[in-house]
């Protein structure tokens, strides 16, 4: 969960990480994919699949539409993702 509110702090430039070269949206979408829906990286190892990007892009995707609504607003959205696991 900490990671999440990490994660969703510096996608919305609250804090200076930068994932833009990294994190990429989509091309096409689904139904079952949020707005905010991300790209997972690809890992060979899984000292790499289980490190905080990877790990967290899969967590991010996972999340509801309703916690995503809220990302804008880091307040709204911890409380959110804190009702919801």
């Amino acid at each position: 969960m900490l990671g999440l509110n990490l994660f969703n702090k510096a996608l919305n430039n609250f804090v200076l990480l930068q994932f833009t070269e990294i994190v990429k949206k989509p091309s096409r979408t689904t139904r079952s994919m949020h707005s905010k829906h991300l790209i997972t990286i690809s890992t060979r190892t899984n000292v790499y699949k289980f490190s905080f990007l990877p790990r967290t892009i899969v967590d991010w995707n996972n999340l509801s539409k309703e916690v995503i609504e809220y990302s804008n607003n880091i307040d709204l959205f911890h409380n959110h993702l804190i009702s919801t696991t």
